[in-house]
């Protein structure tokens, strides 16, 4: 996020700004703002909580994904899941 401000600091286009502007908004933003965001931050606590390997598979997958909340949301699951194992975030439960 340091190189997006860097960029808005210094951006001479009116229409880079808003854009940059927007982009930082979506990653920043603290709560799910769509429909979709909902039920995707939905999805990843039914699989978080579900904890087992096929799930922890999914999350992990869905936490090597690109930036975004989907994937900010699966990497935090995995997170909370291992002490509670013991294993490592990525690795199947027994």
């Amino acid at each position: 996020m340091k190189f997006l401000q860097d960029e808005l600091a210094k951006a001479a286009s009116a229409e880079v700004r808003v854009r940059i502007e927007e982009i930082l908004g979506e990653l920043t933003s603290p709560l799910p703002r769509t429909a979709e965001e909902l039920r995707a931050s939905r999805a990843v606590r039914v699989l978080e909580l579900m904890g087992n390997g096929p799930a922890r598979e999914l999350l992990s997958r869905l936490a090597a994904g690109g930036p975004g909340r989907l994937t900010r949301d699966a990497d935090a699951a995995l997170a909370r899941l291992k002490p509670l194992t013991g294993l490592p975030a990525s690795a199947p439960a027994p």
